[in-house]
């Protein structure tokens, strides 16, 4: 699958330039990539996301913009997304950390957060 996806080819202006997110699959010359899912912790170019949602659709992963801060979505402690929102420290949170350090805590989804916010 790995070897399939790396000799998929897309058009020359597809090419990630200076300050675009590079495609992590691809080999050789980076695409930009379109989106980043958050359970791989990959950015894809749109062939290869493609084949990422093809070979997940059971599943479907939590996909985001594109991003180089995959790694500051991720909680440092469990390794899981920060998805909830603690409103009693003001940051974001891992559905594991409402069980630990912040159990008790007033909490929300951090969808419903930035909701709130805009």
């Amino acid at each position: 699958m790995v070897e399939k996806l790396k000799k998929t080819k897309l058009p020359a202006d597809c090419y990630a330039g200076a300050g675009d997110v590079q495609c992590d699959v691809c080999t050789g010359r980076k695409y930009k990539a379109v989106k980043s899912c958050l359970v791989c912790q990959e950015s894809y170019c749109q062939t290869h996301f493609e084949r990422h949602e093809e070979f997940h659709s059971r599943k479907p992963h939590k996909v985001t913009d594109a991003t180089g801060r995959l790694q500051e979505m991720i909680c440092q402690k469990h390794e899981k997304i920060l998805e909830v929102f603690c409103r009693t420290d003001q940051k974001c949170i891992c559905v594991l950390c409402t069980m630990d350090e912040h159990k008790n805590h007033d909490t929300v989804s951090a969808a419903a957060q930035r909701t709130e916010k805009q």
